[in-house]
This record gives structure tokens, C-alpha cells and sequence, in this order.
């Protein structure tokens, strides 16, 4: 199903003209659906912890609170649910698979055609779109910095059963849910999504051009042309970081949004040999995985920082995320690893 160019394939792991905003109406909620209390429009501050989502094809999906002492609970789905399973991703537009909102009170998914988001104190739920027909694709793209609003988007299936998967489905929609005022706005972006500022600027990617977008207007986020990947956004938006394309290879970069610029960071490599760079939450600290040797066509992969390796190579080593400026969660098939950014493992939590 996804449309990937030369660059987002090389750079997907193991193997990831301007418009306005057209329309806002009313947003199609789901009947029988439990909405959450007016009184939770200004979202309390987010609980201690990072939620992380844990993808199991067998399964299903789950979210869980992990905390920097190496201790990890499972806080949704319940356990007597039925599980959720991560069907469709496709760089540039989103996944269905869960995702949090960035001040850990709700959590959106897509389940049986519907995009729902749960509240996850008291499990209060409302259905934000449902898809026209079965065989469309609704993919949760981000949630905006202060967690007031959900971008998301719709690919139609087309008419027939073309050969080329890549065409089986029409170009992405967006779509942008407001809590505050619940309504729907039509979103035409010039580029693929990317990431969102604490400014509440869009980031874009059209070729080999970065733009910044927000109110249907648009500016370049860098002053020279240059092909990005695998971008990620410092908590304060001071900072991004990417892989970028430079002969023969990728590169990882460092760009300034305020000055329009950017600096390499270590030397050029080939292609895939580097991969998702994660900048710490205070913008100061950078981790990335490199790949090692490959055996069976599988690779094996570490998480590095700066020049120093932090974990040993494995092929089952699947990605990470920074919990604070000082600590790590590192996710493997059927394991989680807590780590310090000096090497000290805070714990191996039991999932499921």
C-alpha cells in the first residue's frame, strides 16, 4: 500500500501547490459512543512517566507508563478487551497504530474502520471518523504539541484490483479534529508530515524541500535544498535532528528551526547504516541506531550516543525513545530495556 521514493525506502528501518484549510463542520462521532466531561477541555499535566506503545503481532497493541527507575505498567488496553492490531503505516502520513497524547490523558486508535480516542483515566471514549467503506485506510498522524487537536488521514481504495499494490489506494486526505471546539477541518498540506512544533507549525518534506506550515501559509525551513528523513522534534522545538542525503550516503543533521540552519553531526555513511536518530527532550543529547553485521538477511542493530555505543548489537533491537535527558527505553521483540545514557540498566520490565 505505501508509496515509498528511493530515500524513505532506504531510509525505512529494517528493510520508516499550497492549500488552506478548506472546511470545518461538525465531527462525525460514532453513535453509542461515551464522550469524555466538558471539564476535561484543559487537560491536567501529564502523569509521571512516558507512555510507550508496544506493537505485538500476536497480541495486539498495548501502551504502557514507563518510568525512569526501570519499571513499566500496562495502562491500556484493559485486559479483557479485545486486542488492536497495527494494520497499516505509511511514511509521511501516519500509522493506525495507538498513540498518546503528548500530555498522557488520552490515547487514539483505529479499531474496526472507526478512529477512536479514549480517556485514559475512566476509559470514556468518542469515535472521531469512521471510514466510508471498509476497505479504506485511516492512519493517526500526530497529535499536536499541547494536545488540543489530532491530525489524521483517509486513503480511499480505488475502484478494481489494479497489480501495482502501490496503486490500490488514492493520495492521502488530512483531517484535523479540534477538542476544544469538536470539529473537523479539512487539511491540504503542500508535503508529507513529519513533525509539529510547540509553535503549532507543521513540518513537511516536498522532495528536497523542508517547509514549515501553519494557517494555510508556508516558508522554507531551510535556506539550500537538501533530502531529509526520519525527522525528530526536542520537546522545546528548539532542536530537530535527521538523516539527511549526501553523496554516496546519509548523514545525520542537526537543524536550528529559528535559524534556518543546519550542521552535520559525525561523518557521512552508507545508505541504512544509520537509522532514526531521537534527540534528548531538552534538545542537548543525541542517539541513533547504527547496523552491525548482517547474517541470514537480517540485520543487527545498536543504539549509539554521540560516538559512544550504548547497547549491544541484536537483530531483535526494534527502536527507542528517550525517556529524560538521562535515561532510555530500548524495544526489542518481546522485551523492554530501561538504560541510562551512561550504560547502567535501570530494568527489564515484563510486558504483557
Amino acid at each position: 500500500m505505501a508509496r515509498l521514493s528511493w530515500w524513505q525506502a532506504a531510509m525505512a528501518f529494517g528493510l520508516w501547490a499550497c492549500g488552506t484549510p478548506t472546511s470545518t463542520t461538525s465531527a462525525p462521532v460514532v453513535p453509542n459512543a461515551t464522550s469524555p466531561s466538558s471539564s476535561r477541555e484543559e487537560p491536567p499535566r501529564m502523569a509521571t512517566g512516558k507512555l510507550v506503545t508496544i506493537s505485538d503481532r500476536t497480541e495486539g497493541d498495548a501502551l504502557y507508563r514507563v518510568l525512569v527507575d526501570g519499571t513499566a505498567t500496562r495502562v491500556w488496553p484493559p485486559r479483557d478487551r479485545a486486542p488492536i492490531f497495527t494494520l497499516h503505516e505509511e511514511l509521511g502520513v501516519g500509522s493506525d497504530e495507538m498513540q498518546a497524547s503528548p500530555d498522557g490523558q488520552r490515547v487514539a486508535y483505529v479499531e474496526d474502520g472507526v478512529l477512536n480516542v479514549s480517556h485514559l483515566e475512566d476509559g470514556s471514549t468518542i469515535g472521531i471518523f469512521r471510514a466510508p467503506h471498509i476497505e479504506d485506510a485511516i492512519f493517526v498522524t500526530a497529535w499536536s504539541p499541547d494536545s488540543h487537536a489530532l491530525l489524521y488521514a483517509l486513503e480511499r481504495r480505488l475502484p478494481g484490483n489494479p497489480d501495482d499494490e502501490a496503486s490500490t489506494y488514492d493520495a492521502a486526505r488530512f483531517f484535523l479534529y479540534d477538542f476544544r471546539s469538536r470539529t473537523t477541518t479539512s487539511m491540504s498540506l503542500p508535503g508529507e508530515f513529519h513533525g509539529w512544533l510547540p509553535s503549532g507549525e507543521i513540518i513537511l518534506l516536498d522532495g528536497d524541500q523542508a517547509l514549515l506550515f501553519a494557517d494555510g501559509k508556508h516558508r522554507p525551513l531551510l535556506s539550500d535544498r537538501v533530502r531529509l528523513g526520519q525527522l525528530d522534534v526536542s520537546a522545546d522545538g528548539s532542536r530537530i535532528v535527521a538523516m539527511a542525503a549526501v553523496d554516496h550516503g546519509s548523514q545525520v543533521v542537526s537543524i536550528d528551526p529559528r535559524a534556518e540552519r543546519m550542521k552535520p553531526l559525525g561523518t557521512p555513511r552508507r545508505h541504512a547504516d544509520v537509522q532514526w536518530p531521537h534527540v534528548s527532550p531538552n534538545g542537548e543529547i543525541v542517539a541513533r541506531m547504527e547496523r552491525g553485521r548482517t547474517e541470514g538477511g537480517i540485520p543487527e542493530w545498536a543504539v549509539f550516543i554521540e560516538e559512544r555505543q550504548l547497547t549491544p548489537f541484536a537483530k531483535t533491537l526494534r527502536s527507542f525513545t528517550w525517556l529524560d535527558e538521562a535515561t532510555l527505553a530500548v524495544l526489542y521483540d518481546h522485551e523492554l530495556l530501561v538504560i541510562a545514557r551512561d550504560g547502567t540498566v535501570k530494568g527489564r520490565p515484563q510486558l504483557r
